[in-house]
């Protein structure tokens, strides 16, 4: 039980970090007129042009500039939070379901009665009903947390101003960058 109960709260702490990311760069997808899709962070936006950090040969990434009339959609990743608080909310209602349950009195009924296995009856049940609670607070929770993809440039829409919102240079681009991307 023991054993359950620190696998239960490890897998919880991992959750939470997995949920925490790292990096606050915008993630978006470019396809291109050509139909090849490009996946990386907008650095900065020229006038005619933005400048991306992408995977563009077998794993390493570099600086790729993409002229304006090159590029015909561009939209943000989405992401999904549903299994990080699906599992988070199980452990965590686990956990509190072993608590509740061990912590309720346990009766005698004559002779018969064994208190320590009533005792982990009552703690396998609270673990039972608290993780089912917790997974669907936590599916609700991770589903409300969770983001869907936003399309920001589109044959419809050609406005590229709207990309300051998410590159990483919003404002003006640095000179050591101008050098690597002329």
């Amino acid at each position: 039980m023991k054993k359950m109960l620190c696998g239960l709260l490890l897998l919880a702490f991992l959750s939470v970090g997995f949920q925490t990311g790292g990096s606050d760069a915008v993630e978006v997808e470019i396809l291109l007129v050509d139909g090849a899709t490009l996946t990386g962070n907008i650095l900065a936006l020229r006038d005619t042009s933005i400048v991306l950090w992408a995977d563009v040969t077998s794993g390493k990434k570099s600086a790729v500039v993409l002229p304006h009339r090159q590029i015909l959609n561009v939209q943000t990743a989405g992401s999904s939070y549903i299994l990080v608080g699906l599992l988070s909310g199980c452990a965590v209602g686990c956990l509190t379901g072993v608590a509740i349950g061990g912590s309720q009195p346990v009766e005698q009924h004559g002779d018969c009665s064994n208190p320590a296995a009533e005792k982990e009856a009552n703690q396998v049940t609270g673990a039972a009903i608290g993780s089912l609670v917790g997974a669907l607070v936590g599916l609700a929770v991770g589903g409300g947390a969770s983001q869907s993809s936003r399309v920001l440039v589109s044959p419809a829409q050609r406005d590229f101003k709207v990309l300051k919102g998410v590159a990483r240079y919003p404002d003006s681009e640095p000179e050591y960058l101008k050098s690597i991307a002329p």
